[in-house]
């Protein structure tokens, strides 16, 4: 359990307060990676079986939440 709740508010638990500076850390290297690849083409490659059944969907699924990038077959 992360979040304490009672009738008079929410507290972070132990167990909360010792994950934090994971999770910001965390955040902090999703933000440096970003920066590093922006504007840089990304290339996702496969084997043919991996790329055929089972890497589609998701790719199809990363096109769709990313419309607004250009996209080279």
């Amino acid at each position: 359990m992360l979040i304490r709740r009672s009738k008079t508010g929410c507290e972070p638990t132990k167990a909360a307060l010792a994950l934090m500076p994971l999770a910001l850390s965390m955040l902090r290297l999703e933000e440096r990676a970003r920066e590093v690849v922006s504007g840089t083409r990304l290339r996702v490659g496969a084997s043919s079986n991996i790329g055929i059944y089972m890497l589609q969907p998701y790719v199809r699924s990363f096109k769709t939440s990313r419309r607004h990038l250009s996209w080279i077959w």
